[in-house]
């Protein structure tokens, strides 16, 4: 469900998104052309009524002067049964800075550590300072507080989605850095202020770097999603920290989504991706 901007979700509601109006949200809603454009259309949501109260037929669910006998189901889009070669196929059409890893087939070669990403955009992962590397075994790679990895960017916003086991009590962690190692995504306990961008756990929202700490100290692996990751005018992204407080944990999966390459179907991208980050 999508409710206008100005109202509020209400408690406890599941698949439910605030924002837009009918200016933005259909393609003419003037002239009764109520097929999804914009954020409506990026969310998956499918209608769940396929005509007006006069029972004229719109035009999503039927061509002029044909009848819809019944409404569709409303449900939200399915997942996919091959969720890594759907994100493969979607960001190599797009041909951009997106990109997709997994840091267990990472490898060494000539005191370079590198994370191929498997799409064809050829945006690896490297580390080339062996202090630095995080050890590769079956289960991902693992990062002590000092390893952190890198891959190039021009800019742009950004959807990080990866695979994580915290495997210690560290308290403060910087999650995602730029080349000057500040800070995009952090989780700090006690710390109320936001994690620095929009982050769900396991589908979960969370408020605060606090909250970030205490959903992450649970044990066992979690797919962490982060949205609208500002990168602007920045050279690189980072998982760790190149100096300060890095992160102390497994990664096996780590996706990155460029925002704008996928105006009409990032909430999909999106959902592939957390498909193949859960993924054993």
């Amino acid at each position: 469900m999508r409710i206008h901007s100005g109202n509020p979700k209400p408690v406890a509601a599941t698949n439910v998104l605030v924002g837009g109006d009918e200016t933005s949200l259909f393609m003419n809603f003037g002239a009764n052309d109520v097929r999804r454009a914009g954020q409506l259309a990026a969310s998956g949501f499918r209608a769940v009524i396929p005509h007006d109260m006069d029972r004229t037929p719109f035009l999503e669910f039927a061509a002029l002067g044909a009848f819809a006998l019944e409404a569709p189901e409303y449900v939200p889009s399915p997942p996919s049964a091959d969720p890594l070669g759907d994100l493969l196929a979607g960001m190599n059409a797009a041909d951009g800075q997106s990109s997709i890893h997994r840091l267990r087939n990472a490898s060494v070669t000539g005191g370079v550590w590198r994370s191929e990403d498997m799409s064809a955009n050829n945006n690896d992962l490297t580390q080339s300072t062996a202090a630095s590397q995080p050890v590769i075994d079956a289960t991902g790679a693992t990062f002590d507080n000092g390893a952190w990895v890198n891959r190039a960017i021009t800019g742009e916003t950004f959807t990080v989605i990866m695979g994580f086991t915290k495997t210690d009590a560290s308290t403060a962690t910087t999650i995602l850095c730029d080349q000057g190692s500040a800070n995009v995504v952090q989780y700090a306990e006690g710390i109320s202020s936001v994690p620095g961008s929009t982050v769900l756990i396991d589908g979960n929202p969370i408020a605060s770097r606090n909250a970030l700490y205490l959903a992450l100290h649970q044990t066992g692996a979690k797919v962490i999603e982060m949205q609208g990751c500002n990168f602007t005018g920045d050279t690189q992204i980072g998982l760790g920290r190149g100096g300060g407080t890095s992160l102390v944990g497994t990664v096996d999966w780590f996706i990155v989504i460029e925002e704008s390459a996928f105006p009409d179907t990032l909430s999909q991208m999106r959902s592939w991706a957390k498909q193949v980050a859960a993924s054993a």
